[in-house]
């Protein structure tokens, strides 16, 4: 811990690359800069011995640059200048959060390290946003004071005498692909330079294209004596190598394990990432990370590749192709035109205001794009890819794994936007045609032709050996019920319906709800344990 009078730096680290007696902190006393981050820079030059140095060197020059390539959070502070700089990579893979209050600003990966008191504020307006997409549409967070911090920006923090100064800067527009890099030529650097690493290495194997794809440039580049991780879900999943027709011959090096889970065991794992994640609200797909991760670990793995962030890039889930079937303009509806929006609207108070100003927060994350298909996709990366990769951050970490995204790095979100441009969405009926279209010379017709395989599971059935009654009787206490702006006889009527013949959708808004009536009790319980230690402490409270 570094600790001076008017700050503090703290850092606890995994080592994945690099030399293992290496800082926490980076200490240039002759520039008089303090430098603490979380994660990785890829595509460094030849001639630097870390990434931490290739971040320095950029930062000296302009500390507001947006030249990093990776996945990373971090704080920049020039003690002489008393100015810290604080930024996250642009499509939010390393989770990072902020407390600003009166004359005090923290920074910290997860909201539970940043909050000493419950002060949870929830208005009809993020309730709304909550239980009718899953997450905030916003930085705003349920605590008041504390925020998610934005992937488009900088923070710049200032110091004058008793006065903290923030201000936010727009991030520089990176420069647009100049280079004739075909996708498939992008898609190699990436996965090579993502895979480099002094660790032993795994993938997650869906057997869908993306992780296909990332599996065939392995092994086609010789890549040996990696572990591959498969979830089988009835039909779902790869449980043998021999299914892929990979290149070459490094592959049959490779070790393969499947997990095949039970009821008990995704329960288990349910209630795991109910403890750990730092958002109130996940997809189940979450639960079958934390079951993945902890398989990877118990076969000392420390590094994971993934095919996370292609179904975003690349029009890759069956909902979008639904919708654009409509041949309805208004991409809002998209998230907004669901029956689990028009249940969300019977229950919370102020609904229809709510659902006004959400309507008006997606559309600015569209920017300036025109076209529908480049409205939806941009919306969808932060209203479903940010959180999607905070989760996978959290749940990864948990078991002491690093999750590395290729499709997210190099030139490849680029050149996949250049090619969405050129995209005609009239006749389109089936999921990434682009991808499929781009690795025909890399993986069989047979692979490219793999429909989507979403890591999904049947609410209905999760829920009848679940007792929903009973999971809502354990954390639908009267005080956390007063935190929630619901109609109570609507509630009611909804709570009747989902004991007698509920409906998917209600479903998703119920294990929303759940979710986060378990996030607001298990900050009762956080803050208890937290005054309890300082008191035995005798630190202030």
């Amino acid at each position: 811990m570094l600790k001076y009078k008017d700050y503090i730096i703290d850092e606890a680290r995994l080592t994945i690359s690099g030399p293992e007696t290496a800082p926490f902190h980076v200490i240039d006393n002759f520039n008089n800069i303090e430098f603490v981050y979380n994660g990785e820079i890829y595509f460094v030059r030849e001639g630097y011995q870390t990434d931490f140095k290739k971040i320095l060197e950029v930062l000296r020059v302009n500390p507001l640059s947006n030249d990093l390539d990776g996945m990373f959070s971090y704080c920049y502070y020039n003690s002489y200048e008393r100015t810290a700089y604080l930024n996250r990579d642009s499509f939010g893979i390393k989770p990072l959060y902020y407390l600003l209050d009166d004359n005090k600003l923290k920074v910290c990966p997860n909201m539970f390290g940043l909050y000493e008191k419950e002060d949870i504020i929830i208005s009809p307006q993020l309730l709304f946003e909550y239980l009718s997409i899953g997450r905030s549409l916003g930085e705003k967070t349920i605590f008041k004071n504390i925020y998610n911090f934005p992937t488009d920006k900088i923070l710049k923090i200032t110091r004058q005498e008793d006065n903290i100064n923030c201000s936010f800067f727009e991030k520089n527009t990176p420069v647009e692909v100049t280079c004739d890099n075909t996708l498939e030529a992008s898609l190699r650097d990436s996965v090579l330079k993502c895979a480099n690493t002094e660790k032993s290495l795994g993938l997650f194997l869906s057997g869908g294209i993306d992780s296909t794809a990332i599996a065939c440039i392995l092994a086609e580049n010789e890549v040996k004596n990696i572990k591959t991780f498969s979830l089988l879900l009835g039909e779902d999943g790869v449980s043998s190598l021999n299914e892929l027709h990979l290149p070459g011959d490094s592959w049959k090096t490779w070790e393969h394990f499947v997990v095949i889970p039970k009821k008990n065991e995704i329960d288990r794992a349910f209630n795991k990432v109910l403890n750990i994640t730092s958002e109130p609200c996940f997809p189940m797909s979450s639960v079958y990370t934390f079951l993945l991760s902890e398989k990877a670990a118990r076969e000392k793995v420390e590094v994971i590749l993934t095919g996370e962030g292609a179904d975003e890039l690349f029009l890759g889930y069956e909902s979008y192709l639904v919708f654009l079937g409509k041949h309805d303009n208004n991409f809002v509806n998209f998230y907004l035109g669901q029956l689990s929006t028009d249940i969300v609207e019977d229950l919370v108070y102020d609904s229809i205001l709510a659902k006004e100003v959400a309507s008006r927060k997606l559309l600015q994350f569209t920017g300036k794009e025109t076209k529908l298909i480049n409205q939806l996709l941009a919306a969808e990366n932060s209203v479903s890819l940010r959180p999607l990769l905070d989760r996978l951050s959290s749940v990864s970490m948990y078991h002491s794994i690093e999750i590395r995204c290729p499709f997210l790095h190099g030139d490849v979100p680029n050149v996949a936007k250049k090619m969405l441009n050129e995209l005609n969405i009239e006749n389109l009926k089936e999921t990434k045609p682009l991808l499929r279209n781009e690795l025909k010379n890399l993986m069989s017709e047979r692979l490219v032709r793999t429909p989507k395989r979403p890591l999904r599971m049947n609410l209905i059935n999760y829920f009848q050996w679940n007792k929903l009654e009973f999971l809502f009787d354990k954390v639908l206490t009267k005080d956390i019920y007063s935190k929630l702006p619901l109609k109570e006889k609507e509630f009611e009527k909804f709570m009747g319906r989902l004991k007698d013949q509920p409906s998917e959708e209600a479903l998703i808004v119920a294990m929303r709800l759940y979710q986060l009536c378990f996030f607001i009790g298990r900050t009762d319980r956080v803050c208890i344990k937290k005054q309890e230690y300082r008191k035995n402490n005798n630190q202030e409270l």
